[in-house]
């Protein structure tokens, strides 16, 4: 019995030693890798050094007293002022000074100075005398003349006083109240030209002179665009009025053109479309282009003696312009210049002969084209007689004349021009000499109740007659050879 106790015991512990073995054969799982430890904070930067402060600035050094002005003026920003005033010689005790303008030109003076005496008043102080007993007072040199004075006797045109003179020298002249006014000075060197007007006014009036100079020129764009401006009151002083100085003034009525003015520029009142009238003084020579289109309120118009040339488009869409006189003096119309004018009504002029020699450059150049009536000297003209002094009758002279009857043409004509009686539809005869010896191109197209042409020359003087294209109706009227009217 103790034999198998043992026994089981030693069995036992042969189990447990067996199975201690094999439990030290089985390796265990691994273990989970521990974290990463935290990594230090960067350490922070060391602060920047402070600046040193910036040195103390040293002081400004003293200024000089000024110097004593030198004789010299001061030269201003006129065209034509005093440069400088130098002596330039002597003779005994005369000495010549010499004056430099600042556009180069010069002139000279004179000034007796006082025999060594004591110093004349307000002249160039004479030679001091030797010193010694006191004896009689040497004569008086000859009062010496300002600078303003100098400029007075050279310029005697200028109208200020010797303040605005200074001003016009140094720029310091103030503009005019009645607006915002800039003056630039004019290539005369002795007036100005107003260059822009900035202000709202309704009514302004131009001054007549600046610095003491006159105002002699309405500049290009001077008041254009502006909405504000209602009437303009212009001097005497005013020679010209330049390209678009009022173009676009929408709401432009009333303005006067002084007697003095000698051109209209281009387009200067082009788009004021509220301008009833205006009066072109007999001064003015030229009528530029587009100077007066679009001024669709403009109900007349007398364009003077003086003017010989009208430009292009220069009374272009003057839709509610109803009569319209042309003097003798102008020998050029532009092309379209009387274009939709639809309200004309009558043109007028003084004599056939001018008329007759104004070049037209096209059909719109001719008023007549829209007003289809003529008078001459106030008489509506029906019945047509060129004048001896007539020898050519030019391009679109009598085109559209809407009261035409008959022509008779004299005898010194030798050429009609283009389209030079077309859509005359009234017309039904015509009287030629046989000096003709050309008609342009449409002389006579439109002409739709021309009947009959009464020609003084044989039928073979008539077939030897140059007739350009476009005149159906004068070849389909019938021709009466050897009238003797």
């Amino acid at each position: 019995m103790k034999r198998l106790q043992c026994l089981s015991i030693f069995l036992a512990f042969v189990l447990i030693l067996s199975a201690c073995m094999t439990s030290c054969d089985l390796q265990g799982e691994q273990g989970p890798q521990g974290e990463q430890g935290i990594q230090g904070e960067k350490g922070d930067q060391g602060e920047q050094g402070i600046q040193g402060e910036k040195g103390d600035q040293g002081e400004q050094g003293i200024q000089g007293e000024k110097g004593d002005q030198g004789e010299q003026g001061i030269q201003g920003e006129m065209g034509n002022g005093i440069a400088k005033i130098e002596k330039t010689s002597t003779e005994g005790l005369v000495d010549t000074y010499t004056i430099t303008f600042t556009d180069g030109s010069t002139t000279t003076f004179t000034v007796n100075n006082g025999e060594k005496g004591d110093q004349g008043e307000q002249g160039i102080q004479g030679e001091k005398g030797d010193q010694g007993e006191k004896g009689d007072q040497g004569i008086q040199g000859e009062t010496g003349l300002s600078a303003f004075e100098i400029y007075l006797k050279y310029h005697p045109e200028f109208m200020g006083t010797e303040e605005d003179w200074v001003n016009g020298l140094t720029g310091q002249g103030t503009a005019p109240e009645t607006g915002e006014f800039v003056f630039a000075t004019n290539i005369d060197g002795v007036s100005y030209v107003l260059v822009s007007y900035s202000g709202k006014d309704r009514y302004v009036t131009v001054p007549s002179s600046f610095a003491g100079f006159p105002v002699s020129i309405i500049g290009a764009d001077a008041f254009k665009g502006n909405k504000s401006v209602e009437c303009v009151k212009l001097p005497e002083t005013i020679e010209s009025v330049e390209s678009s100085a009022f173009a676009g003034c929408s709401v432009l009525t009333t303005i006067n053109l002084p007697q003095n003015v000698t051109s209209i520029g281009n387009s200067a009142f082009l788009g004021c479309n509220r301008l009833t009238d205006i009066a072109i003084p007999d001064s003015v020579t030229s009528i530029g282009d587009s100077a007066f289109s679009g001024c669709s309120s403009l109900k007349s118009i007398t364009i003077p003696d003086s003017v010989t040339s009208i430009g292009v488009s220069a009374f272009e869409s003057c839709s509610s312009l109803e009569s319209v006189t042309i003097p003798d003096g102008v020998t050029s119309i532009g092309r379209d210049a009387f274009k939709y004018c639809l309200g004309l009504k009558s043109v007028h002029i003084s004599g056939l002969v001018s008329w007759c020699n104004i070049s037209f450059d096209n059909h719109h150049s001719n008023p007549l084209n829209y007003a289809r009536r003529l008078y001459v000297d106030g008489e509506l003209i029906t019945e047509l007689h060129i004048p001896d002094q007539v020898t050519s009758i030019g391009n679109y002279a009598f085109k559209g004349n809407a009261d035409l009857i008959s022509v008779n043409i004299s005898e010194r004509v030798t050429s009609m021009g283009e389209y030079a009686l077309a859509s005359c539809q009234s017309l039904t005869s015509i009287t030629f000499s046989n000096s003709v010896s050309f008609i342009g191109k449409g002389a006579f197209s439109g002409c739709t109740n021309l009947n009959d042409v009464y020609y003084l020359g044989t039928e073979e003087e008539w077939k030897s007659i140059v007739i350009e294209e476009y005149n159906d109706e004068l070849m389909s009227a019938t021709i009466h050879y050897n009238y003797q009217p």
